[in-house]
Parts: structure tokens; sequence; C-alpha cells
């Protein structure tokens, strides 16, 4: 899709994101202040100096914020009906799986309720034409003896809480979809993502910031799984993805969404050996004791997304860690950091011409 038609769309357009103090959330909410939207947060205080939400200065790019938890049903629903807004992103979740192990209730009343809260609230908006939730890859139902690219038409399932929690999630949008909103003129969709990558992450249990973590302190890099293969992408293709979503969104868009890489599905081992060649450095990585089940295996297939969205992943998995390693070494200048995000958003909004 062409720039000018993702800011013709989004110029002057009202919309809310839940979760735009998280990583995705802030670049998301970076990149639709460059295209002219009004844009609204309802999220979690975060206040880690180093997240992309401090570090670009992203309240600064919102019409309105709200800082509270999205489980709060009466302040979720008071604080949509005021904005009213036209179109919703909803990222507010527990992103983490090894966080779910040791908070499954907050976990699942976060990404379950949570999304129950933010659906109930529409019933009596006016101005909503458009929800897309964001749910993740592990939703789908994983059979470690058979290694494939999972369609969205793939059965979803659970091996771990987080999985759980996003597949129902899936069945949630479903059911207000066909039932609760059949007759409301208001398009729902879920999307599905790999593990993104970018800079301005700040979770614990992640790759991207564990390693620069041990690339300052000079210590070794503790990992679960270092053969574990993963679907790596970057956070501009992603964010990018659920954008030209919204624009398509229609009855015949409604539905599930996968936005995965082409060709960057490596092993976790390989991932670091990138990093440690593009700055110069080796991390010396040492195995840690894993009590987390997890899939050894994930892979998108997005061909629905390429032939009727017209999306694509732009980038190699040499390219985004060149990206996210510049974003990361430039930490101590937070003048700097925006100007290489906004660099690589316009550079990304040159390759879609």
């Amino acid at each position: 899709m062409k720039s000018k038609k993702l800011e013709n769309f989004f110029n002057k357009k009202k919309i809310l994101i839940t979760g735009h103090s998280g990583f995705t959330g802030s670049w998301m909410t970076f990149v639709l202040d460059l295209l002219g939207a009004k844009i609204y947060g309802l999220s979690l205080n975060e206040k880690n100096k180093n997240a992309a939400y401090n570090a670009l200065y992203i309240k600064q790019k919102l019409k309105g914020e709200a800082l509270f938890d999205i489980r709060n049903v009466k302040k979720t629903s008071n604080f949509i009906k005021k904005i009213n807004p036209e179109i919703i992103f909803h990222l507010a979740a527990q992103p983490l799986v090894s966080e779910a192990y040791k908070n499954t209730s907050y976990t699942f009343e976060t990404n379950v309720i949570g999304t129950i809260n933010l659906l109930d609230s529409c019933k009596n908006l006016k101005n909503i034409k458009s929800i897309i939730v964001i749910t993740s890859d592990k939703c789908y139902k994983n059979n470690p003896n058979n290694r494939k690219y999972f369609i969205e038409s793939d059965p979803i399932g659970a091996n771990d809480p987080y999985s759980t929690s996003k597949a129902a999630q899936e069945l949630i949008v479903d059911t207000y979809r066909d039932y609760i909103f059949k007759k409301k003129n208001l398009f729902i969709s879920t999307a599905r993502a790999g593990n993104i990558i970018g800079g301005g992450d700040v979770s614990l249990n992640r790759i991207v910031p564990d390693y620069f973590k041990s690339f300052y302190s000079k210590k070794r890099l503790k990992i679960r799984n270092a053969h574990s293969t993963r679907p790596w992408q970057f956070i501009l293709d992603v964010v990018f993805g659920y954008l030209i979503l919204a624009v398509k969104h229609k009855k015949s868009t409604q539905g599930a969404w996968n936005f995965g890489p082409d060709i960057n599905n490596i092993k976790v081992k390989d991932f670091i050996t990138i990093l440690n060649n593009l700055n110069k450095n080796q991390v010396k990585i040492i195995s840690k004791k894993n009590h987390i089940k997890e899939s050894k295996y994930l892979a998108l297939n997005s061909e629905k997304s390429k032939k009727i969205l017209g999306w694509k992943p732009k980038y190699n998995i040499n390219k985004m860690l060149s990206l996210t390693s510049e974003w990361y070494r430039s930490l101590n200048n937070y003048k700097n950091l925006n100007i290489i995000s906004k660099k690589q958003i316009k550079d990304y909004l040159k390759k879609l011409g």
C-alpha cells in the first residue's frame, strides 16, 4: 500500500490505542502521529526511562491519555465513551510467556477480561467503525512433531497459560463479531504476529533487551532455548501491517490475519551470532534451566495478508537487527533516538512508495 494512501486515510482520524505505553503501542503512536491522526491512549504507566514510551516522548504525541488498568470496567467504559473513537487498536495485554506462569490469574484477567471490557464499552458508540485486537502467533495449537507454517484457519489451542489467554481472546472476538455486533456496522478482526524486535523494548526475558544489557554490562547472556526457532520480525513491518488492515477493513476482511516474516525464522543462537557480528562484540551465552513450557518451532504463513491486504515484510534479519542495534547504541541520547526513530519510519514509508 502506498504511503500517500495511508496518510490520506489516517489524517485527522480519531484513534484509540490501548497499551499505547508498551513497545508496539509506542511505535504505533509515533507512526500515526506522523500520519496526522488524532491519537488517544489507554494503558498502564511505563516508568522505565529506556522504554520507547519515555525515550520517544510518546505522551506529547497524544490528544488524550488515561493511565489505568483495563480490568477496571467502569473507567474503561467512561474513557472510551468520552473519546468516541473511529478506530481502536487493542494492544493492552500481559505479553510475556514467563510472567503468565508466575501471575496466571492476572494474565487471564488482563488478556481475557480486559478484551471483554473493551468490546463491551463499544456497544453504544456512535462513531466506531473498526476494532483490531492484537493477539499472538502463540494462539495456535502447536504440534511439536509437525513443523509447519500456521495459516489463519488452523486450530487455535493452548500449550501454556499465555497461549491459552491469547486463544481465548480469539474466541471472544469471534463471539462479539458474529453475535453481539452482528447487526452493527462495525468491523472486528484479530492480528497475529511473531517475535517483534526493534528499539525501545524493555520487557523482561526478551532476547533483544537482554542482549544489550549483557552488551553494556559485559556479562554473559542467559537464555532458555538456544535452539528454538522463532518468526523474528521488525517492529515497523508489524505496525504497518496493522495499519494497512485498518485501511482495508470491511465486512469481507473481518477475521484473523497473520503478519509474519518471509525468511527470518532462525534459531536463537544464530540470532545472537548476527547481533555479535553487527555490534563487533562477543556476548557469550549461557543456558539457564528452563522450567517454562514453550513451543520449539513457530512460524506464520502470511499469504492471506499479502494477497488481500497487499502487505509484505520489507526487511531481512540482518537489516532489522542493524536498525535495532543502532537504536540501543544511542540510549544515552534521547534527542538522537527521536531522530533515529523518525528516520527509520520515513525510510520505511519510502519503501511503501
